[in-house]
């Protein structure tokens, strides 16, 4: 089986992260990554949902406005909701994923404290146009980049962040780098990294001894997990269970907004130094998820399906197609032995704790019900996208409804 995700460390790197006796791996972590990222500064938290509710908390804002996609995966206006500030939407642009700067600016106000740009699946927004809104519309906004599925998103002018205020990232398991659970925040002002760190420091906890072995232990049996012949076994087990949710990504919407159990629980060093090896091979994965991404786009063309065209190229955290039916896609292909996900089944806006929101984002709704996302992980094999391609073809030929 062709599985939809891998994570991106090696047994290897998996062992030598486990073994170091290094101490400063943190601390050179956050280093490394804001350097890579064009920022000044960088801290690590334990996701980067919690990098974003405690920037909130120590910035001591309350019932702010803050601005967001309303096709987004919810964990970030959880976050948000759950600091005491106030979470507005923006639709997406029809038949696409990401906000166009028309939407944003329509609903861009003197009350607006923060924007979130997100540039789904790694695909670059409208920055200039972005930036000429909350000029003009919210000049003394934070625009605070989600780049946990669109790591180092690039156009013309070069790193989309260049001139954002901070930008948070995700370190889990699925997605481009990964310390096994993780994210981290990037900043450019002095004083606001000083602010967080203070509070990081006061109200989080470190991992002891046992908690890294935990985690060890978890990296590795993912990593068995996603290949064969265990890969099989644990597929059946997800699809008919619901054990593996958690370690799936799979996020529990029906009781409203929430924060897992260890949001103010550090990585431990083990992770960052898993994470430092991670960062070495960056333009490695990106390259590599380029190479494949453009053999989909090839092959897809070629039997007659539609792709997301980008102005530039995408860094591809994940590879997005539309479909009709994206439940009964997945299951198809899981007929042909390749996993597919569908990425947010929802719009946020019409998730319980948000029903002020219900039913005012269409554009948002509808891409929710028509995204399945191929595999494309580092070290996937031009071949193995064959195979998805040729299986997405014949699903087509055998139930063509459930396609557009």
């Amino acid at each position: 089986m062709i599985p939809r995700v891998r994570p991106p460390f090696s047994f290897g790197q998996l062992m030598r992260a486990g073994l170091s006796r290094s101490n400063d791996a943190i601390a050179r972590l956050e280093w490394k990554f804001a350097e890579a990222f064009g920022f000044p500064w960088g801290l690590l938290f334990p996701y980067g949902r919690s990098a974003l509710y405690t920037l909130l908390r120590a910035m001591g804002w309350k019932d702010e406005e803050v601005l967001m996609p309303a096709y987004i995966c919810v964990v970030v206006s959880n976050a948000v909701v759950l600091s005491g500030n106030r979470v507005e939407f923006v639709d997406n642009e029809p038949g696409h994923f990401n906000v166009p700067a028309d939407n944003l600016e329509a609903a861009l106000n003197a009350s607006t404290r923060m924007v979130v740009p997100t540039p789904l699946f790694g695909f670059p927004i409208d920055r200039r146009g972005y930036e000429e809104a909350v000029a003009r519309k919210a000049p003394g906004a934070f625009v605070l980049y989600d780049l946990a599925q669109g790591f180092g998103v690039e156009d013309e002018e070069g790193l989309q962040t260049d001139r954002a205020d901070g930008a948070f990232l995700g370190l889990g398991m699925g997605k481009m780098l990964s310390a096994i659970e993780g994210g981290m925040l990037l900043l450019r002002d002095e004083s606001i990294y000083r602010e967080v760190k203070a509070y990081r420091e006061k109200a989080f906890t470190r991992s002891g001894l046992v908690r890294s072995l935990q985690r060890f232990a978890l990296g590795m049996a993912t990593s068995w997990a996603l290949r064969e012949p265990f890969l099989t076994a644990v597929d059946f087990i997800e699809n008919h269970t619901h054990l593996l949710d958690r370690l799936g990504g799979e996020v529990p919407v029906e009781n409203g907004p929430f924060l897992p159990d260890n949001v103010m629980e550090l990585p431990s060093e083990m992770q960052a130094r898993l994470g430092l090896l991670q960062l070495a091979d960056y333009g490695r994965i990106v390259d590599h998820r380029r190479e494949i991404a453009a053999h989909y786009d090839r092959r897809l063309r070629e039997e007659g399906f539609s792709v997301f065209a980008s102005s530039f190229p995408p860094t591809y955290s994940q590879y997005p197609i539309l479909v009709r039916d994206p439940g009964r896609v997945v299951s198809a292909m899981r007929r042909h032995g390749i996993q597919i996900k569908i990425p947010y089944p929802y719009a946020c806006p019409n998730l319980p704790g948000y029903e002020r929101h219900h039913g005012r984002f269409p554009n948002a709704e509808d891409i929710a019900g028509k995204i399945v996302v191929l595999p494309n992980w580092y070290g996937i094999t031009r071949s193995a996208v064959d195979r998805v391609v040729e299986s997405l073809a014949r699903c087509r030929e055998r139930e063509p409804d459930i396609f557009c």
